[in-house]
């Protein structure tokens, strides 16, 4: 049985955005999440993606919560 993985990784591109973001004394507001299943294959994460391993869904972040677990998610 294999274990299922799953990553979330700032990759080169939103590193930049962040960081202009905090220059700039502004907000960084995350408008989408989405989700890809690698077409069957598992992907190596890679900072420099600039597009998921076969996206599969995508839709406006429409609500967000703290981890009762850990403040800092």
């Amino acid at each position: 049985m294999s274990e299922t993985q799953y990553y979330c990784l700032l990759t080169d591109a939103g590193a930049a955005l962040e960081a202009r973001a905090l220059a700039e004394g502004k907000p960084l507001r995350l408008t989408h999440i989405a989700v890809g299943d690698g077409n069957g294959v598992v992907p190596t994460p890679d900072v420099s993606a600039t597009a998921l391993a076969h996206e599969v869904h995508r839709r406006v972040i429409d609500a967000r919560t703290q981890s009762a677990d850990d403040p800092h998610i």
